[in-house]
């Protein structure tokens, strides 16, 4: 499981950023990891004069990110087929599950899975990760099923 690190809760994190924006813009930031952050906003006017105001913000669970690729040679008829989800991540945490749906009626779990696809034709196979706060992705592809005649 790919791991990226974690802020603890109710743990204030320290990031700064100066935003500058003009009258009656909108100022953006985006924060790249969960946890709290104390916001300072500083209005200057005209003439000088400033103003000032302080709000926590808190930022929570990103979603993971699903993909997945299968094997190299295709999609043979009655013939196994790796699907692999290693490049899936959670931008914030780890992958807890990973789930598949072939689209045939079968379904199996794990962040690698074989499948033999039962007949030719076009099956719809869905990937779905859950990462360790619940949050949850998927990623769907149309996989073509040929018959082989080198295959094994």
């Amino acid at each position: 499981m790919r791991r990226h690190p974690k802020s603890r809760q109710g743990r204030q994190r320290r990031e700064q950023a100066t935003i500058q924006a003009s009258p009656g813009s909108t100022a953006v930031h985006t924060f790249e990891r969960k946890g709290t952050y104390r916001v300072l906003l500083k209005v200057v006017d005209r003439d000088g004069r400033t103003a000032r105001d302080e709000v926590a913000i808190r930022v929570i669970n990103r979603i993971p990110h699903a993909e997945f690729h299968l094997s190299a040679f295709g999609a043979p008829r009655d013939f196994p087929v790796t699907f692999d989800a290693s490049k899936s991540y959670d931008p914030d945490g780890e992958i807890a599950e990973y789930r598949w749906d072939f689209g045939d009626g079968t379904v199996a779990m794990g962040m690698r899975v074989d499948h033999v696809f039962p007949e030719r034709t076009t099956y719809l196979v869905t990937l779905t990760i859950i990462d360790d706060e619940g949050a949850e992705n998927k990623t769907v592809r149309a996989v073509i099923v040929d018959g082989c005649d080198t295959c094994g």
